[in-house]
């Protein structure tokens, strides 16, 4: 997993060295890899004709704005036309010795891009700014033309405008091509609109990583991560030892989310799929499944061996599913199993089954309960177990939704996957997850149901491939691997055309197949 920090704790990690006068130091390994990335990008943008090609710094009054001219200077040694358009504040006040190099290099101080820009960098706000910020404002009262859509925007260290911790923006900016970012690679740009603005993310290392600390603000999964979490079968392996997920899912009113859940928990390679459902209570589902995957062992309790169970993806308030997801929240309580609850399931469970559920609660449990909920879920499971008022519809994926997910998982000890365009992960303890958008194929009926399986199959592997006790943070990895995999399944399935539920668990295969 990548290690994301907010920028309060990277400039947190910059105090000391800047106390012992290596400030300096700092910039000028900052904008050595930022020059790198631009000499990269010129390469590939300028018809590979790096000297003779024309880069334009976008220039504030801050450490952003000396970074980009000491990155200009740079360039020019190795013949790139360089310039700069001072576009807030006097750089010649504060970034004296950036400025002296810049022009002893060749650079010039101009007011407008020109009509042949290769690359622009914007150096005008840094991680520390806040508060509203309009590119397109500040541009305008210049007389300076945006850069046009073709050319190349590198961002120096985050897009101008963008929040570090919560990559939230009120106002505008420009569309990065790339970023290259110092030190750490910051929360705010892989959430919301800083993940929508800041292009392909480029990290530099400054000289930061003893000082910053080994617990980041959130973990980010990336595809080494499926490989690990969903690995192929052991030579040694039989049925029950890949591992056994029991699905309680589906109702007469949403018989198809048991299918979905089914055949997720299936494209993954899992020993067994269990589905659970009397056929006197919820006739409809045993041909519905065995129709479609007719390996799948269909019982009115759950199998022995069943490793992992996921409930709720389909059921209906009503009595009877109550009832089913009584005996399975009792089941996974009475031997210690990982559940994943899910949709109505999330709707029925109380506060009595949360105390027993509840890591270290008044069952002694050991195995971990993951909550999915999307935001409506989130709201009503956050007034009814953690006392706050409604979660917003617009949260995204901003800093909000990392403190919505933790305080749910706090209050009622298990983990908490808040769905929404950026998927954050919480555990009770406190450590938290992020997923990027990667697609917005997933926002459609039934692809919960899809995410719900494998999460239960991953935390399965998790439980039947350990000897020693899972610790929160192997779990917190399983759990944002799935999230990942569905994710990257969604991409796949892309390339057919517009993608609906139905079609991830074949995408599920396929990617798995790519990686090995």
């Amino acid at each position: 997993m990548k290690k994301l920090y907010f920028g309060t704790s990277v400039r947190k990690a910059e105090a000391p060295l800047i106390a012992r006068g290596a400030s300096a130091l700092l910039m000028r390994r900052a904008a050595w890899g930022l020059a790198h990335h631009v000499l990269a990008y010129l390469a590939e943008t300028a018809h590979g004709a790096v000297y003779g090609s024309r880069v334009v710094g976008l220039i504030g009054k801050g450490k952003n704005g000396a970074d980009t001219l000491w990155a200009l200077s740079m360039l020019a040694e190795r013949g790139v036309s360089v310039e700069a358009i001072a576009v807030l504040g006097n750089p010649e006040q504060n970034a004296q010795d950036a400025v002296s190099a810049f022009h002893r290099a060749g650079g010039r101080f101009v007011t407008a891009l020109g009509q042949r820009t290769d690359v622009v960098i914007d150096g005008v706000l840094g991680t520390g700014a806040s508060g509203p910020f309009s590119m397109s404002a500040v541009l305008a009262q210049r007389g300076i033309d945006r850069p046009r859509p073709e050319t190349t925007v590198i961002a120096c260290d985050i897009p101008s405008g963008i929040n570090a911790d919560t990559g939230q923006l009120d106002g505008d900016t420009l569309t990065a091509t790339a970023t290259v970012t110092f030190g750490a690679t910051k929360t705010g740009l892989l959430l919301s609109a800083g993940h929508q603005h800041a292009g392909r993310v480029h990290t530099v290392d400054i000289g930061l990583q003893e000082h910053l600390s080994y617990q980041p603000t959130v973990w980010c999964p990336d595809p080494h991560d499926v490989t690990t979490c969903f690995p192929p079968p052991r030579a040694t392996d039989y049925k029950y030892s890949r591992g056994v997920v029991g699905i309680i899912a589906g109702s007469e009113a949403y018989s198809g989310a048991s299918l979905l859940c089914s055949r997720a928990v299936a494209s993954c390679g899992i020993g067994m799929v269990n589905l659970i459902a009397d056929p006197e209570t919820v006739p409809s589902l045993r041909p519905l499944v065995l129709g479609d995957r007719p390996e799948t062992v269909v019982t009115a309790a759950p199998v022995p061996q069943v490793t992992s169970l996921v409930i709720g993806p389909g059921l209906d308030d009503t009595s009877t599913s109550r009832q089913r997801l009584d005996e399975g929240l009792d089941h996974a309580v009475e031997h210690d199993l990982p559940v994943v609850i899910d949709a109505t399931g999330l709707d029925l469970v109380d506060q009595g089954w949360l105390d027993r559920l509840r890591l270290g609660g008044t069952s002694s449990r050991t195995a971990p309960t993951v909550l999915t909920p999307h935001l409506g879920e989130m709201s009503r499971l956050s007034q009814r177990f953690v006392g706050t008022e409604a979660v917003p519809a617009t949260i995204g994926g901003d800093k909000d939704a990392l403190a919505w997910a933790t305080a749910l998982a706090q209050a009622t000890g298990c983990y908490v996957v808040l769905k929404a365009a950026d998927t954050v992960v919480a555990t009770p303890s406190g450590q938290r997850g992020l997923h990027p958008a990667q697609s917005a194929d997933l926002a459609t009926a039934g692809t919960g149901d899809t995410l719900a399986g494998l999460i239960a199959v991953s935390l399965a592997t998790a439980w039947t491939r350990t000897n020693s006790p899972v610790t929160e943070h192997q779990v917190l990895h399983h759990v944002l691997a799935a999230i990942h995999l569905h994710g990257a399944a969604a991409v796949s399935a892309r390339h057919a055309g517009p993608v609906s539920a139905s079609d991830l668990a074949p995408a599920v295969r396929a990617v798995l197949a790519s990686r090995g």
